[in-house]
């Protein structure tokens, strides 16, 4: 966003937004940026938003077991 000052925080808002469909988290994300109207507050929300997947990489996997059959 700093490298193009033209560019407008709606177009920024609208492209993180779809960049977080399909991504864990990405519903809550889309609900934060809704409100948002400067680039800072999307690069902050971004920023939480990188560093929560990468908590959630480092977590180890949780494995289900297979459901038992009667």
């Amino acid at each position: 966003a700093k490298q193009y000052p033209n560019i407008k925080a709606y177009n920024l808002r609208m492209q993180a937004m779809n960049f977080s469909k399909g991504c864990p988290g990405g519903k809550e994300l889309r609900g934060k940026l809704l409100t948002v109207k400067e680039v800072v507050e999307i690069e902050r929300i971004m920023k939480e938003f990188q560093q929560s997947l990468e908590a959630a990489r480092e977590l180890p996997a949780v494995e289900e077991e297979p459901p038992k059959q009667a």
